[in-house]
């Protein structure tokens, strides 16, 4: 299934859905889909993600679909793309630089703030290199668990 045909469902999904929180999930995988929609991927990766979209989409193809179906789904779905894409959270490498960097500094007695400095700039190398090879995941899910 393409993208766009996943993105079609969701659509549909969402004009008979009347619950707030299967809404909310439902506008995630919207979010998303329209996100990676922009990334560059090669001809395997697309066939890859495709397969993946059938079965994603087949999950929520139940009649009795509820915000659990969905959440399970759209977990499963994420956590395909960090494995099998290799996409990462946007800002992730410089959350975990900075507190890698400061929790070095005491460990090489060196000064924190330059230990954070360190770390926040790793993190922040890292991640723009991701941002470059388009597998940065910008949407945010907090909001939805």
């Amino acid at each position: 299934m393409t993208i766009k045909e996943a993105i079609e469902q969701i659509n549909y999904h969402r004009v008979e859905m009347e619950d707030k929180k299967v809404l909310l999930l439902l506008d995630k995988w919207n979010e998303l889909l329209f996100e990676i929609a922009a990334f560059d991927y090669s001809d395997n990766e697309l066939d890859i993600l495709h397969k993946e979209l059938d079965v994603q989409m087949i999950r929520l193809r139940n009649k009795d679909l509820s915000a659990q179906i969905i959440k399970n789904s759209l977990q499963s779905f994420i956590q395909f793309l960090k494995e099998q894409l290799k996409s990462s959270y946007s800002y992730l490498f410089l959350t975990i630089g900075s507190f890698a960097g400061m929790a070095l500094s005491f460990f090489a007695h060196f000064n924190v703030f330059f230990g954070f400095l360190i770390g926040t700039g790793t993190g922040l190398l890292i991640d723009q290199y991701l941002n470059k090879k388009q597998r940065v995941i910008k949407t945010s899910l907090n909001d939805t668990w």
